[in-house]
């Protein structure tokens, strides 16, 4: 593994589709949220079709993709075959109890992890997490989606900073006391799509769609106290490794 980690150049002519699809936007409004945080070498875990992985190639981070399912894997070295930021497409599976042997050369390698496949809620798992941070290298970049719980409502005086509050002292003890929390945010994925809607019924351009769509991703993209019981709701999470 002799990825560059210094440099990240954006790439020039990767084919994208020209008007960007529901997902293909919400990861665009997650990549401009996790940039900040993106050091070093990286690697993805859950990486789907690729829809995140385009992003990152783009800025030139050195990058290994990865997902737990074969065809998943033949469709990304397929996408991606020639393009120099790519290191390696690999099928991994975080879940697996003996993690560490058919994975010996991964393990304390990278510099950050990512795992924001709301549609994959595997990374929840507690014996995933764990495998997940033995790839990280001391103070490495923890980048994950968890779900969050669904507290009911009812205007008590309790409220929503108390579940707030409770909710992110639940994220830090999933993660262990081996990370430090960086950051949390709480979104609802299932606001988006009637967000689109709107946005489609006003017959714009597809640029100003897009332009539109960024707009409006403060309204979902952070929860407010009204809507945080509705269902879809996550927390990005970027937290860093720590020595024990």
């Amino acid at each position: 593994m002799n990825e560059q980690s210094s440099v990240h150049q954006p790439m020039e002519g990767l084919p994208f589709p020209k008007q960007l699809t529901e997902s293909e936007r919400f990861h665009q409004w997650l990549y401009q949220l996790i940039r900040p945080a993106l050091k070093g070498k990286v690697l993805e875990v859950g990486s789907g079709i690729g829809n995140l992985s385009s992003m990152l190639v783009q800025d030139g981070f050195a990058l290994r993709i990865s997902d737990p399912d074969k065809l998943n894997c033949e469709l990304l070295q397929k996408k991606f075959s020639g393009v120099p930021a790519i290191k390696g497409v690999h099928q991994l599976d975080i879940s697996i109890p003996a993690f560490e042997a058919p994975h010996q050369g991964f393990i304390g390698r990278f510099d950050t992890l990512i795992s924001v496949n709301y549609k994959d809620q595997d990374v929840n798992n507690p014996l995933n997490l764990r495998n997940a941070k033995k790839l990280l290298g001391n103070r490495g970049r923890l980048i994950v989606l968890l779900p969050v719980h669904i507290a009911l409502y009812e205007q008590s005086e309790l409220g929503f900073g108390y579940w707030r509050r409770s909710n992110r002292q639940d994220i830090r003890a999933r993660l262990g006391k081996d990370c430090e929390v960086l950051h949390t945010q709480f979104f609802s994925i299932s606001a988006i799509p009637q967000m689109l809607k709107t946005i489609e019924r006003e017959n714009l351009p597809e640029a100003d769609q897009d332009s539109r769509y960024h707009q409006n991703v403060p309204s979902f993209g952070i929860i407010e106290e009204p809507a945080f019981n509705t269902t879809g709701l996550y927390a990005l999470v970027i937290a860093r490794k720590i020595s024990q």
